[in-house]
């Protein structure tokens, strides 16, 4: 498949951080371990996939909770599945975009998937596409960054640039659910929680986003060192305490049903 501007820009990203990932996303493997306690039905599982899989740590997991089942991991980014083949020879991972799964209908028994879909558009097509390579009867457990996530950083970089530019937001709840719904999804259980972090100042927030891979995935706008510190002036007057910087995670879990006869 020919991926467009914005997909290669994510895979890009996304490989070019492989190496250092695991030292820096400390905070999505925290998520992605209670998210896997979420998962509901555990008997009969033949098939897991693993959509946006990283480094492969979580899918190791997961061969673990399921050592009978089929572990696939998928990412975006070369990069990234070149890594997890070579820690965890005797899972299977591929390289694929989560807008077009590279998988036959009714494959997999349980999806799974970790702060990934934040990045991606048109989330009922993209749910449909999980629900065509699930199983009826089979489940989805994912989570997503939600729209009130780096509030704190939005509103100071939106003080910094000229007033016609504004930066693309994260899905909010709400929206995330309906996707789900307008997909043929049942949602068995969703909540929200939010997570605080702290940063030294703003370009060492910028840095661990571009450790992740995640610094490029909104759209063009530049955003120069000058802007960046004036936006950082603003972050320090109006979101500092003791700890430094804070940062708003909004973290929404999601764990969704394909109805049978569908």
């Amino acid at each position: 498949m020919i991926l467009d501007v914005f997909s290669r820009k994510i895979r890009k990203a996304f490989s070019d951080s492989a190496v250092q990932y695991e030292v820096l996303a400390g905070l999505q493997t925290e998520i992605g371990k209670e998210l896997i306690e979420k998962i509901g039905e555990k008997d009969n599982v033949r098939s897991v996939l693993d959509v946006g899989m990283g480094t492969g740590r979580l899918a190791n997991r997961m061969n673990l909770i399921f050592p009978d089942a089929r572990i696939v991991g998928m990412d975006i980014a070369e990069g990234m599945t070149v890594t997890a083949a070579e820690k965890y020879p005797y899972l299977n991972f591929v390289q694929g975009d989560a807008r077009a799964l590279p998988f036959k209908e009714g494959c997999f028994d349980v999806i799974f998937s970790n702060l990934v879909y934040q990045w991606v558009n048109r989330l009922p097509e993209s749910f449909r596409g999980l629900s065509r390579i699930l199983r009826p009867g089979g489940q989805v457990c994912l989570t997503m960054f939600g729209y009130h996530t780096l509030e704190e950083f939005f509103e100071s970089v939106r003080e910094a640039l000229p007033d016609h530019l504004s930066l693309r937001r994260l899905p909010e709840e709400a929206e995330i659910i309906s996707a789900f719904e307008q997909a043929g999804f049942v949602i068995e259980h969703h909540q929200r929680e939010t997570i605080k972090t702290h940063y030294s100042d703003i370009f060492d927030l910028v840095r661990w986003l571009k450790g992740i891979g995640a610094n490029r995935l909104n759209q063009n706008i530049f955003i120069g060192r000058d802007r960046l510190r004036k936006a950082g002036e603003y972050y320090r007057r109006h979101f500092s305490d003791d700890w430094g910087l804070a940062a708003t995670f909004e973290v929404i879990t999601v764990r969704a049903k394909k109805p049978q006869g569908i």
